[in-house]
């Protein structure tokens, strides 16, 4: 089970269930009662007093980004009622007015409109269907799967102006639900799969060979590193009897798509001769920030191999040979990146996403240390991690 895309911050609740009980197939969309940003909203949801505590899976400010506050896999604390929430996606949207109305910016509308299409489309739900009965969304009856906070407790969430937009909002999703989705480029697929076959087995490829691996990965139902892994370790690349300095060589341009450095080549080798098996070096440069950007740049899912079972360990987890950063040496101010096996201070999962970019340091106490704004800067988490996870770049 994946989450939004359009997420550009994330501060995950504790007030939860872990995982939800039901397959996702209801949106229910609340509104804020005020006009909170993300983070605020992500505060007020860090509250765990019994009378208080509550969360919700989304929340969509004025200016139109969308924070994530509870994964969909997980159940959030939103509606006044257990059954709805385990099945619903609910939604948080910032309201630019106050009472009698609670208006929602335009900007907000767009985003919850783009948010509830991308919610249907990786969750499998064709259509929205607003009723207009009270008891056929409560119960789900006639197809209804857009239920509000007002259905199941005496409140006037979402306010006047997001219940009476529920029949256009259902209409607008659906209008972009209807269009065709275009047939996805093969040309990016076709690059990495030629790459590995020209660099990692010498020759061009097959034609029944390119179209079998481009197919899987154009159809998602492969990664990047499944099918370098197929490849890589294929009969046809063991029989080319290639001794360690000559593997590594081939293997940076078959997986990384550039040719390797001097020093990185030359820190795999030293660690093939004393003993480290190649299974796992290929492990560790699929599992690189380095090989997600060049899966990304051909379009292709990464993918995730299994790690070997047995292998001397390495020295290093990165492709060069940057020494690894002394965690007790991080401290405000370092750029750092995370280590793909990173979790939350909380030990709650940390989404990919968050995994793949390089952050700001807030600040450390101890082993735990605030991450802030992506290096990009498209993003504030101000989330916490444990510096266990972290590495200087």
């Amino acid at each position: 089970m994946s989450n939004s895309p359009l997420v550009c911050y994330t501060k995950i609740s504790p007030n939860k269930n872990c995982p939800r009980n039901h397959k996702i197939d209801t949106i229910t969309i609340h509104h804020m009662a005020g006009n909170l940003s993300i983070e605020t909203c992500a505060n007020v949801f860090q509250n765990t007093d019994p009378k208080k505590a509550a969360s919700s899976n989304y929340g969509i400010g004025s200016d139109g980004r969308v924070g994530m506050y509870v994964e969909e896999k997980d159940r959030s604390w939103c509606s006044s009622s257990g059954d709805n929430d385990h099945r619903a996606i609910t939604i948080e949207v910032a309201d630019c007015t106050g009472e009698p109305e609670w208006r929602v910016s335009d900007k907000a509308y767009a985003t919850l409109i783009n948010l509830c299409v991308d919610i249907c489309q990786r969750n499998g739900i064709e259509k929205l269907i607003w009723a207009t009965s009270k008891t056929d969304r409560k119960n789900h009856k006639n197809g209804a799967n857009m239920t509000i906070h007002s259905d199941f407790k005496s409140t006037s969430c979402p306010g006047p102006y997001l219940q009476g937009k529920m029949p256009q909002i259902a209409a607008d999703v659906n209008a972009r639900l209807s269009q065709p989705i275009p047939a996805p480029s093969t040309d990016g697929a076709t690059k990495f799969v030629t790459n590995l076959y020209v660099n990692a087995l010498g020759r061009q490829p097959d034609t029944a060979g390119l179209n079998n691996w481009v197919n899987q990965l154009v159809s998602k139902k492969t990664g990047g590193a499944n099918v370098a892994q197929g490849i890589v370790f294929s009969q046809e690349c063991i029989n080319r009897n290639l001794n360690n300095d000559a593997w590594v060589t081939m293997l940076y341009p078959a997986v990384l798509g550039r040719p390797a450095d001097a020093a990185g080549k030359q820190n795999w080798v030293n660690q093939l001769n004393a003993g480290v098996k190649r299974e796992q070096v290929f492990y560790n440069f699929v599992t690189s920030p380095e090989f997600d950007s060049y899966c990304k740049s051909c379009g292709i899912s990464t993918g995730k191999i299994d790690a070997p079972k047995t292998s001397k360990p390495t020295t290093s987890n990165t492709v060069t040979t940057k020494p690894a950063t002394d965690t007790k040496t991080i401290k405000a101010g370092d750029t750092v990146k995370i280590a793909p096996t990173a979790k939350y201070f909380n030990g709650t999962a940390m989404p990919n996403w968050v995994k793949q970019l390089t952050w700001k340091v807030n600040s450390v106490s101890g082993s735990r240390a605030i991450l802030g704004k992506s290096t990009n800067g498209r993003y504030n988490i101000n989330s916490p991690v444990n510096v266990i996870y972290l590495t200087k770049v």
